[in-house]
C-alpha cells in the first residue's frame, strides 16, 4: 500500500499546483506572468492525468471514476490551453 499512498501524495500536489498556479495567474504582475502560470497550471493537469491513468491501472479507480476525474483534468487543461494561446496573441501584439 505504500506505492498507493506515495502515488496519491503526488496526484494531490499536482492537482493543489493546478489550483494555485490558476489563482496566481488571475492576479499577474504581467501577461507574461500569467502565461508563464497557466502554463504550469497546464502541466500540472498532464501530470494529473497520468497519475490518474496509474491509479486506474494498478485498479485503485474504478472506471466511471477514472472516467470522470480524468475528463474533469482534460476539460481544464483545454480551457488552460486556450487561455495560453489568447494571451500569447496579446502579448505578440
Amino acid at each position: 500500500m505504500k506505492g498507493v499512498s506515495n502515488i496519491i501524495f503526488q496526484l494531490r500536489k499536482s492537482v493543489t499546483s493546478i489550483h494555485a498556479n490558476i489563482r496566481e495567474g488571475n492576479y499577474p504582475q504581467s501577461l507574461a506572468d500569467m502565461l508563464s502560470k497557466f502554463q504550469i497550471a497546464r502541466k500540472e493537469c498532464y501530470e494529473t492525468e497520468g497519475w490518474l491513468q496509474t491509479l486506474f491501472d494498478n485498479n485503485i479507480l474504478f472506471i466511471e471514476e477514472f472516467k470522470n476525474l480524468r475528463n474533469l483534468a482534460g476539460k481544464i487543461r483545454r480551457l488552460l490551453a486556450s487561455s495560453c494561446k489568447t494571451i500569447e496573441e496579446k502579448i505578440q501584439k
